[in-house]
């Protein structure tokens, strides 16, 4: 059993793997969304605000 926090660090790991691809800003933007609404829904707000930033910061890429 993974828990919800597990899906959500998943998903930022594949944010950055993403970022890191200099063709993937938009799934980067993606990835980092979805895990900062996995945090937030698994009551991590700072993980949530992190990944937000990550995911704005991406967007400008």
């Amino acid at each position: 059993m993974r828990l919800p926090a597990w899906y959500a660090a998943h998903d930022e790991v594949r944010g950055h793997i993403a970022a890191a691809r200099h063709d993937g800003g938009e799934d980067a933007v993606t990835r980092f969304a979805a895990a900062a609404a996995r945090f937030r829904e698994a009551g991590q707000p700072l993980d949530a605000q992190r990944c937000e930033r990550l995911a704005m910061v991406a967007a400008t890429r």
